[in-house]
């Protein structure tokens, strides 16, 4: 009888060790759709990490109207962002960041000030227009956190 309750309460102890982690510390997620295409694909699985705060080229994770979508910071608080024929230009530099796809500004007027608690997120596959161009700045809370490590689940 003492073996089964050391047992129960080793398996609780480890529940409760994994649920803080995948809740407060790790996400993991299966991506769907190619927004952060060549970098991540359909289909792969991400492993974010939440603690860290997010900075400029880091690819995230975030939620919008009720679904999880990846795309790259590429602004972040206080920053001023202004998407031309050009290039894209962070508080008046020119952005050194090769793509390879052209970059439309969307349905924003710039230049466009990134507020405080906020980041810009852009798509990787910049043709898809489902980011920070169509509905604007992103609260941090929002985000589901950093990716660092993918599987690739596909043979590509």
């Amino acid at each position: 009888m003492r073996a089964l309750s050391l047992f129960v309460a080793k398996l609780a102890l480890t529940a409760a060790f994994a649920w803080v982690l995948l809740t407060f510390v790790i996400g993991i997620y299966p991506v769907h759709g190619n927004a952060m295409y060549p970098a991540v694909l359909d289909g792969d699985l991400v492993l974010t990490e939440r603690l860290g705060k997010a900075q400029i080229g880091d690819v995230v994770l975030y939620r919008y109207l009720g679904k999880v979508h990846q795309a790259r910071v590429i602004g972040a608080s206080g920053d001023e962002l202004e998407i031309t024929e050009n290039g894209i230009f962070l508080n008046g530099m020119s952005t050194a960041r090769t793509v390879f796809y052209d970059t439309s500004p969307g349905s924003l007027s710039y230049p466009i000030e990134v507020s405080p608690g906020e980041v810009f997120l852009l798509n990787d596959y910049r043709e898809d227009l489902e980011d920070s161009r169509s509905f604007g700045c992103i609260r941090e809370s929002d985000l589901q956190g950093k990716v660092f490590f993918l599987f690739r689940r596909r043979g590509i």
